[in-house]
């Protein structure tokens, strides 16, 4: 059996997104788990060994080194997958206090939560007691912690409680009953026009809360890594409209700096292609990773 996880690595602070600071997976391969983490751009941070830990009851528990802000840790452990609490589900490392790097998958968080919800739940029943002050302070911390990556979107953040799967698969939305026939021409008139290669080709400028424009099948995009990364960074993500042949095509870009490293990491999120006008990508040239929408 194989299955793999990735996730960004975000820089936290007093409960504050700070930034990027690489990037995480683990891969299952038979009992084995692999865990992969690659930190980078943190020079503010001292050279030392630092505490890394998976996420969740019975996780791995280890030491990193950083150096000059960038590290690479590579181990392989024994794991039995047949136990859900042995697969973490995501990856810690301990800074100092109220600070660390953290990469989460979100469907486990959210495991987590319901079984402490239910624990706390059936403390109170057995003994006629309340959830303490002090488990509400943590229930919060864990919510602030939550919505660093949700912040955009209130309406994404009220569905918090479904796992990741159920809850993108079972929103739905609602197109405004005055949408134009041609509806790429109404978008035009309600978003940002944008001309981002400079060759003429409009697009327009939205963020994820916008995706209620997409059919169903590509509003689960709003939990896209790759594509929230981008949007953070950079605020902005364009949709396009292109002929190809006698069919009209769309493509949702994502702003970025290309990297053949950052092209893979594209290609593992679902983006085809990267664009950056006429000419051609290069290492370190801005631009947008590309991949085909339909509307």
């Amino acid at each position: 059996m194989y299955d793999k996880k990735i996730a960004y690595l975000h820089y936290i602070k007093n409960n504050e997104l700070m930034g990027n600071a690489g990037h995480a997976k683990v891969m299952y391969r038979g009992n084995g788990m692999s865990v992969e983490v690659y930190v980078r751009d943190m020079q503010m941070l001292s050279s030392g060994y630092y505490f890394v830990k998976g996420l969740g009851e019975n996780s791995f528990e280890d030491k990193i080194h950083i150096e000059r802000g960038q590290a690479v840790y590579k181990k392989r452990f024994d794991v039995d997958k047949s136990k859900e609490n042995q697969s973490p589900y995501g990856i810690k490392i301990e800074i100092a206090e109220n600070e660390y790097l953290e990469a989460v998958w979100q469907a486990g968080r959210q495991q987590e939560r319901e079984i402490k919800a239910a624990e706390s739940e059936q403390r109170a029943v057995e003994g006629g007691r309340k959830i303490t002050e002090d488990t509400q302070k943590i229930s919060k911390s864990e919510e602030k912690k939550q919505n660093i990556v949700e912040k955009d979107s209130d309406s994404f953040r009220e569905n918090q409680q479904n796992t990741e799967t159920k809850m993108w698969n079972q929103l739905t939305f609602s197109v405004p009953a005055e949408m134009y026939e041609d509806k790429w021409k109404e978008l035009c008139k309600k978003y940002d026009v944008v001309y981002p290669f400079g060759n003429g080709e409009a697009y327009i400028s939205i963020s994820p809360k916008d995706f209620i424009i997409f059919p169903e099948k590509y509003q689960n995009l709003v939990n896209n890594s790759f594509l929230l990364h981008g949007y953070y960074n950079y605020q902005h993500i364009i949709l396009g409209k292109k002929e190809e042949g006698s069919k009209n095509v769309y493509y949702l870009g994502v702003p970025g700096v290309y990297y053949e490293r950052e092209k893979m990491v594209a290609i593992m999120f679902g983006f085809e292609g990267f664009e950056c006008g006429d000419k051609r990508a290069y290492n370190g040239g801005f631009g947008y990773y590309m991949r085909r929408v339909e509307l």
